[in-house]
């Protein structure tokens, strides 16, 4: 498959789903082609001023196309509920592996990333609509475990286990979003088709 150029700085904020996509392509087929579906959804929205961007776009739709027509026998690409299930379950299974990790007190800089990862796989329920609260305090969860852990060992602490306040506190943290907040409902489903956009080079 063809590879993207190097990605322009307007399009830096879709940086981590790509980078999603690159890290299950070949074991995860379907999750990747939704990571890149998103990122470009969301640059779409968003909109680009520069011609390297447009090009950029038009190259990751290109990609998007090829990856539909490989993956067009999988249910989980050609019907959105069985799409949707499939990612709520990859989604799920990654978040429990970083905090089974966690909560055993055996949290590394490689947990702190699976938590990360596992937001960005939740982020992508979005194309199919408003996530359930269920999710959203995970995606919360996980991006503050994610920075609590990273802290916690750069100041060559032991990361606390579990929620605020170890594992008696199961109140949800409040997350201070630095990180990239994409809408809560995208204004389309998986039913798109990105060759209706005319990208200018």
């Amino acid at each position: 498959m063809a590879s993207l150029p190097s990605l322009p700085e307007e399009l830096k904020f879709i940086n981590p789903f790509l980078q999603r996509a690159q890290e299950t392509r070949k074991k995860e087929p379907v999750i990747s082609y939704y990571c890149n579906f998103l990122a470009a959804k969301l640059a779409l929205d968003k909109g680009t001023k520069s011609k390297e961007s447009k090009q950029f776009l038009a190259k990751l739709l290109d990609i998007l196309e090829q990856e539909k027509k490989e993956l067009a026998d999988n249910e989980a690409i050609t019907n959105e509920m069985a799409g949707e299930a499939y990612i709520e379950n990859f989604s799920l299974k990654v978040f429990t592996i970083a905090d089974n990790e966690d909560r055993a007190g055996k949290a590394t800089r490689n947990t702190a990333r699976t938590f990360l990862a596992a937001a960005s796989y939740m982020d992508l329920l979005r194309i199919f609509g408003n996530i359930n609260k269920e999710f959203e305090d995970k995606i919360i969860y996980a991006k503050w475990k994610a920075v609590d852990i990273t802290k916690a060992l750069k100041e060559g602490r032991t990361p606390v286990p579990g929620p605020p306040g170890g594992e008696q506190d199961e109140q949800m943290p409040e997350y201070d979003e630095n990180d990239q907040r994409i809408p809560a409902t995208l204004s389309t489903t998986t039913s798109f088709y990105f060759t209706t956009y005319r990208i200018h080079k």
